[in-house]
């Protein structure tokens, strides 16, 4: 009996165990099946990936080619831009080249003129030292003053003015004593040179005045009024004041402006006190006016001497205006009595031919 339930048992074993073998070999059909649909599915994306990486393969090349292209145009554009930049740079360094060429130029310029003004300086110096003050003036007046020092230029400026001064002062002097003696041409000479060497001294309006009458006196009436003037402007109570408005109106007179030297004459008597010259400046109004009125009778004389002539000339031209008709009306009178002469011996042969 137990023998009987061992076989049972072990029948119902080995059926379980032939279905367990049974659904095994179905789940390896079944995974075998699975595993060569996946082995397709795998193939299938072996060779999805293979045409993929084929078309990646001939996009790379596309993109390398293209990238070549745009690095060779890139390196193209960036070669002409750095010839360009170059080229900038060359100019620049050129044009510096020539600037710092330039500066060189005037430094050295400036250093020969820094040169040239320390020998003109030392040489000026000497002058000074030897008192060539003539020579020192001139020479200082070709000096480059901007480069010297300000301290040797005022040291120098102040012995060229003290010379200037002096020479002024001097050729002053000289002029005068040319037109004491009676020199005038000299005199002008000299005051004029004084006048060259300095134009602001206390002496100014005298200087003018001696010019004026000194050219007064050598008959330049022109330049005697213009001088004289110029030392009333200057300084009109200066010593020699009064002789000057007295000889400005002498030249007028000289000039025959007989007119301007009656109103200046006129006007002075009024603005100032001519003591000195009160009856001169008289007796010379009194004589302008006798001249003009010379004139003006010289004048009036020609005007009627020539309205005198005119009418001489018109009655002249009526006289002879009949004469010239008379003749006129005499000639066609003479002429008619040709014409009628040769009508009537015309008519003689015919008269000739009725009578035979």
């Amino acid at each position: 009996m137990n023998n009987q339930l061992d076989l049972k048992a072990r029948f119902e074993e080995l059926a379980a165990l032939k279905n367990e073998v049974y659904e095994t070999r179905n789940m390896i059909i079944k995974t075998d099946n699975n595993m060569r649909s996946i082995f397709a599915e795998i193939k299938k994306l072996a060779q999805k990936q293979d045409e993929h990486l084929a078309k990646t393969r001939h996009a790379s090349i596309g993109l390398y080619i293209l990238l070549v292209i745009v690095l060779a145009a890139g390196g193209y554009v960036l070669s002409n831009l750095r010839a360009e930049n170059l080229q900038k740079d060359i100019d620049g360094l050129k044009a510096e080249n020539s600037q710092l060429i330039s500066g060189m130029s005037q430094l050295e310029l400036r250093f020969e003129a820094f040169r040239s003004t320390d020998v003109r300086a030392m040489k000026l110096v000497e002058m000074i030292k030897d008192r060539k003050r003539e020579e020192t003036i001139e020479e200082f007046a070709k000096l480059d003053r901007q480069s010297l020092q300000e301290s040797a230029l005022a040291l120098l400026s102040e012995k060229v003015e003290k010379f200037k001064l002096e020479l002024a002062q001097e050729y002053y002097k000289t002029g005068v004593a040319q037109w004491k003696i009676g020199g005038f041409k000299r005199a002008i000479q000299e005051l004029e040179k004084s006048t060259g060497f300095c134009e602001s001294t206390d002496f100014q309006a005298s200087l003018h005045y001696y010019i004026g009458h000194s050219s007064y006196k050598i008959k330049d009436y022109g330049r005697a009024v213009s001088e004289l003037l110029r030392s009333l402007e200057i300084d009109s109570k200066h010593d020699n004041a009064d002789s000057a408005e007295y000889t400005i109106g002498l030249a007028y007179m000289d000039q025959k402006d007989w007119e301007k030297c009656i109103d200046f004459y006129e006007k002075l008597m009024t603005r100032r006190n001519m003591k000195n010259h009160r009856n001169l400046i008289l007796a010379n109004i009194k004589k302008c006016r006798q001249e003009l009125a010379k004139e003006e009778a010289r004048k009036k004389k020609l005007e009627e001497e020539e309205a005198k002539k005119r009418a001489e000339e018109e009655m002249a031209a009526e006289e002879e205006m009949p004469t010239e008709s008379n003749q006129a009306g005499e000639k066609p009178s003479v002429e008619k009595a040709t014409e009628e002469a040769k009508e009537e011996k015309a008519a003689e042969p015919e008269k000739t031919e009725e009578i035979e």
